[in-house]
Order: C-alpha cells, then structure tokens, then sequence
C-alpha cells in the first residue's frame, strides 16, 4: 500500500508550485476551443506528480488530464492508478481568479481508496480514506443532512462540453428560487469539496470526466454527502459522467428536479 503521507506531501508541493506560479502568454494554450485552455504548469505539475507518484508506488499506472503524459492505454493491467488533475480550474488560474486547486486520487481494483485535494489559494487541504473518514486541514468532517432551501448550490459546466447546459440551466434557475444562493466557480473538484464541509448545500454539472472528481467523490462520500450521475447512477471512473452531489436532503431534491 502506497505511503499516504508521502502522498499528501507531494500534493501540497505541487500546490506551492501552483500558488507561486507565473504565467506569460508563450505558456498558454488550448485544447477543444478557445475556452479549453492547457498551460505549461499543467503539465509541469502533472509530471512533477507522475514522477513523485511513481517513487511511492512504481507499480501504479496514471490518468492523467493532460492525455501526453497519461498512460491510459495500460489501465486495465494495473492494480493501482493514480487519477491527476494538476490544476483543476485552468482557466481560473490564466486569469488570476485565485481559484483552482491539485488533486490526486489513488484507486485500486475500480474504487477510491484515497483523495488529495490542496487549494493553495485558501490553504485548504482536503482528503479522504475509504473506511476513514474525510478531512479539512487535519479537522474531520461530518456533514448536516441539509435541504436545499437551508443552503447555497453550486453548478457548472463548461463551454467546450455543450451536453445537457441547457438542462442544468434551466434546473439552475428552478433552484435559484428554492436555496440560499448559486455559485459557478469554476472549480468542479473544489465545488465538490465545499459540499463536503457545507459550505455548498449541492452540486451540480453535466459532464466531467473521472479525474476532475475521483479524489472529490471520495471526500464528499466520507463525510457523509451522496454523489452520482443525474440518473442516480455511480459515476464512472472510466468514461465521463454528469453529477449531482451533496447532503442526502439536497442531493435527492436536485436529482428529483433533473
């Protein structure tokens, strides 16, 4: 079993790397479309992470976001995988919103067993182990089964991934009247966590893919929220997945909406 520890060091390291990082225009790039951006610090980190990763548990293969440094291809053979996203909120981090984070999740045999996630902007380390509860800066978190109307709801969706935008809006502006507030921070991974310790009621977006809420899922599910797809389905670690998380309350009053 892989040194949790050394993981957890090697996240915040990458997180330093992150917070003092600075960006000119050669660094900056896009995937998709022009709203899809990638950076030289993506993949600066995510190699940072591989090489780390790989000193604790060479025996691990990666899914990485950015698809030339990930070995995909061999997944099936592994018993272990580390899923990677070096920065999740690029385009906040190409414009200085101050809002991103790294995340790092070990999986064995198709299930979580481990999330890291490190917001370096707000010095916020969350992590969770299967069995062992989920964690907020050392603190362990315990989540209030609370309704919509009792909290904030976050959402998002990203212009290069069109599928169900409109529906997520639509469902959006029926939960504007029902909650507290809705917030888009352009963060999936980040939104998911701050389910996890209250201080978003839900979530909701149409599609993610598996790095963006392989550490996340396993944070907000022990400290006691529900997420899946909007079907009700597990999300998949394999293919992309809408989802909708947060406290039991809320997350089947957002699943009944949708």
């Amino acid at each position: 079993m892989a040194d949790y520890l050394q993981i957890e060091k090697l996240v915040y390291e990458a997180g330093q790397m992150l917070l003092h990082a600075r960006l000119n225009t050669a660094d900056i790039g896009t995937k998709q479309d022009a709203a899809d951006f990638c950076t030289q610090y993506d993949v600066k980190l995510q190699r940072f992470l591989m090489d780390g990763l790989s000193a604790i548990l060479p025996q691990a293969g990666f899914y990485g976001e950015e698809d030339t440094e990930g070995n995909r291809e061999s997944l099936q053979e592994k018993e272990y995988i580390f899923y990677i996203d070096p920065i999740d909120g690029t385009t906040n981090f190409v414009f200085d919103y101050d809002h991103s984070c790294v995340s790092v999740a070990l999986v064995k045999k198709g299930q979580t067993v481990a999330g890291f996630v490190f917001d370096p902007y707000a010095n916020k380390f969350y992590k969770a182990f299967l069995g062992g509860g989920s964690y907020l800066n050392g603190q362990r978190l315990t989540l209030a089964d609370r309704s919509v109307a009792q909290g904030i709801v976050a959402f998002g969706c990203a212009r290069h991934k069109p599928e169900g935008v409109s529906k997520t809006f639509r469902a959006v502006e029926a939960l504007f009247s029902q909650c507290l507030g809705v917030r888009s921070g352009g963060s999936a991974t980040l939104a998911l966590c701050r389910v996890a310790s209250g201080s978003n009621v839900a979530f909701l977006e149409p599609q993610l893919e598996p790095y963006d809420y392989a550490a996340a899922m396993l944070i907000v599910a022990e400290a006691g929220g529900r997420v899946t797809q909007m079907d009700g389905a597990p999300l998949s670690l394999t293919t992309s997945s809408s989802v909708i998380c947060g406290a039991p309350k809320a997350w089947q009053e957002v699943k009944q909406l949708l």
